[in-house]
């Protein structure tokens, strides 16, 4: 059998060259009223859990999965962390297949970061060079996955933290990606918090409000605080107030330094 490990590489160097947020389609207000319920949901649970079973149900119901995972695993493959929005029985030789083919998964831990953002199996390589694979016999086949779709809360060359959400019926789409693209920066914060290494807490440490929250989303996506008033029926100042009030609870001065905190791309600049 062939291997995937090469294939499909020109659409991984498109994934890895381009800003998500610039490819991913708008949100439409359903989905960003869903955003704000899953927050409230995160926030209100178990803060000792990086992220507890209640959460994997609320992102399972807001991008729809066969199966919503939490991992934190070594380079060795030994568990550091691990919940599931519900146990299903691996057939016989899957997890042997993890051990022993992981490194041919299109989709592994160990081959994208937090920078990448969410990133599809169905997006990485075409169906036929997958169904050609050692990974599809071994793995996907078995456990009955279509696509996978994973976004990377913490990485480095000795360990990895990671959200999955897998399907059976199909593919995952860009909306999917999109939503959960913006619910990222607050996944890896709640990792963050559960395993205490947030930074000394500032103002209630990024207790927004649901406002605010919501105002932040838009930022991430590039608009200005005029565009943002139009959208949610408020007035630029109103906007630009909210902002004033969430900059100070995250520690930051600035629309791009709220950005690189939300995206967990720059910790440094969000600790200045």
């Amino acid at each position: 059998m062939s291997s995937v490990q090469d294939a499909g590489s020109g659409y991984l160097v498109t994934i890895r060259d381009s800003a998500y947020f610039f490819r991913v389609p708008s949100i439409a207000a359903t989905d960003l009223r869903g955003i704000i319920r899953f927050q409230h949901v995160a926030m209100a649970g178990d803060r000792s859990d990086p992220l507890p079973r209640p959460v994997l149900l609320a992102l399972a119901d807001l991008v729809p999965a066969d199966m919503v995972e939490y991992f934190e695993m070594r380079r060795d493959h030994s568990a550091v962390a691990y919940s599931t929005d519900h146990d299903v029985r691996e057939p016989a030789g899957v997890a042997d297949a993890v051990t022993e083919l992981g490194r041919l998964n299109p989709v592994g831990a160990f081959r994208w970061t937090p920078a990448d953002g969410p990133i599809r199996l169905s997006e990485t390589v075409d169906d036929r060079a997958l169904a050609a694979s050692e990974w599809y016999d071994a793995y996907l086949r078995p456990m009955r996955i279509r696509d996978t779709l994973k976004v990377w809360l913490s990485s480095s060359p000795q360990s990895v933290a990671c959200v999955s959400l897998d399907r059976s019926d199909g593919d995952f789409s860009d909306r999917d990606a999109a939503v959960l693209a913006i619910l990222q920066p607050h996944l890896a914060a709640m990792r963050r918090r559960a395993i205490g290494r947030d930074a000394p807490p500032r103002d209630n440490d990024l207790r927004v409000t649901m406002r605010e929250a919501e105002i932040l989303t838009w930022v991430v996506r590039g608009k200005r605080n005029e565009e943002i008033g139009r959208l949610l029926f408020i007035s630029s100042g109103t906007v630009e107030k909210h902002l004033e009030h969430a900059f100070r609870k995250l520690g930051v001065h600035s629309r791009g330094e709220a950005i690189a905190q939300m995206l967990d791309l720059d910790s440094a600049a969000g600790e200045a």
